[in-house]
């Protein structure tokens, strides 16, 4: 657990008293941590809940820290568990019944939940999921 190995860095961090908000880790989890269905495969959602669980352990141990720790739940963005299907898509697209907003997410999408969990507007949350995946557990049987 990499968290543990850089938590004297952290409340290093903390310490140095240049910062408007504490030190935070911020993890990426998956929208397949809440989907009740396993379109990724049992062990990959399971994966993804036990990320989300273990950084809500770590809100609470961490608090003597003075350590934050968030959980970034992305839908379809592009990776390579994603790079089939968002290829099919690039023809035919996403349907509202898939995704609400119709397409997967971009960079500047996880760029703004990170700069968010990361800036002075996010400083007041610690053991929380933010999911990005417009709309997408919506339409699906799901726990969020």
């Amino acid at each position: 657990l990499s968290i543990i190995a850089f938590l004297e860095l952290l409340d290093a961090g903390n310490k140095k008293g240049n910062l408007v908000q504490k030190s935070q880790v911020i993890a990426t989890s998956s929208i397949g941590a809440f989907n009740r269905v396993p379109l990724a495969g049992y062990a990959y959602g399971g994966s993804k809940a036990g990320v989300v669980h273990l950084m809500k352990q770590f809100a609470t141990t961490l608090v003597a820290y003075d350590v934050r720790s968030n959980v970034i739940a992305p839908g379809y963005y592009p990776s390579e568990l994603t790079e089939g299907m968002l290829k099919a898509k690039e023809e035919t697209g996403f349907t509202k019944a898939e995704v609400p907003l119709q397409r997967a997410g971009n960079e500047d999408d996880m760029a703004g939940v990170i700069l968010f969990l990361a800036s002075r507007a996010g400083a007041y949350i610690n053991g929380n999921v933010v999911v990005t995946d417009w709309g997408r557990l919506s339409v699906l049987p799901a726990t969020y």
